[in-house]
C-alpha cells in the first residue's frame, strides 16, 4: 500500500509540474505573439 501510495503522489508531482511548464510555455508563447519585437 505504501508503494503505492508513493508512486500516486511521485505523479501526481510529476504531473503537476508538467502541467505548470506548460502552461508557463503556453502563457509565455501567447505573451511573445501579442508584443512583437
Amino acid at each position: 500500500i505504501l508503494v503505492v501510495l508513493g508512486l500516486g503522489t511521485a505523479l501526481r508531482l510529476a504531473l503537476d509540474c508538467c502541467f505548470e511548464w506548460t502552461l508557463r510555455r503556453v502563457v509565455q508563447r501567447s505573451q511573445l505573439n501579442s508584443n512583437p519585437v
